[in-house]
């Protein structure tokens, strides 16, 4: 009778006092975009923590030393979007300021500090870099919905988390506003906040918008297909 009794109470309750278990089904995640874009005015910050992060004084040493195998990294960034145009405010391990204006995969920067204005382009050593035609947070476009794991609570917020155990790799997104809270990869640990978004539309400074410009035309001279003959 204990059996039947035992049984029928698993029938009724679907067994879920009994499957509580590492292996449960993860739930499917919620529909809608995964990672959206920002708004078309918004300002985040974000900080870097890298796994052998140096201060300021140790790499002023690597350099007086020449001994120095990474350049300063950034450590921390102050993005504002307006529409297609993005300024990001960077500081680095040497604690020097870095100004940047993009559109798109565009990138003009002063060059560590100094006056002069380079191009910059996407490499594995700067992980800020992000083709904002695309995104507008670096490091998550390997989030799918495969790798969605639950939520958990972060910093007194309820967040979607998605991990890549082959990679080494955690997101963590805001469950209300699906934006990013923290990011964990090999290269470190990206943290974001969200700012009060600027009043209206920002301009870049006559010198980066020149090049802005000019980037843009070579680009475009390179995709221009000569005409066909008849």
């Amino acid at each position: 009778m204990k059996a039947a009794l035992v049984l029928l109470f698993v029938a009724l309750t679907g067994g879920a006092a009994f499957c509580q278990s590492p292996d449960s089904p993860v739930p499917s995640f919620p529909p809608g975009p995964i990672v959206p874009r920002a708004p078309e005015l918004a300002r985040w910050k974000m900080t870097v923590t890298y796994p052998d992060q140096r201060d300021a004084a140790t790499v002023r040493r690597e350099i007086k030393e020449e001994t120095i195998e990474l350049a300063p990294r950034p450590v921390l960034a102050v993005v504002t979007k307006t529409g297609k145009l993005v300024r990001e405010n960077i500081v680095d391990e040497l604690e020097q300021s870095i100004e940047r204006w993009c559109i798109a995969a565009h990138h003009v920067s002063n060059a560590h500090g100094s006056s002069s204005l380079v191009w910059i382009t996407d490499s594995p050593e700067d992980p800020l870099f992000v083709n904002y035609s695309k995104q507008d947070f670096p490091g998550l476009g390997w989030v799918r919905k495969e790798f969605y794991t639950g939520t958990e609570d972060l910093d007194g917020r309820k967040a979607f988390v998605f991990r890549d155990r082959k990679r080494s790799r955690t997101a963590w997104l805001d469950a209300e506003t699906r934006l990013p809270i923290a990011i964990e990869t090999e290269l470190g640990k990206f943290g974001f906040e969200f700012l009060a978004p600027p009043g209206g539309q920002q301009t870049a400074p006559p010198a980066y918008q020149a090049e802005l410009q000019r980037w843009a035309e070579r680009e475009r001279r390179f995709q221009v297909k000569p005409p066909r003959p008849y």
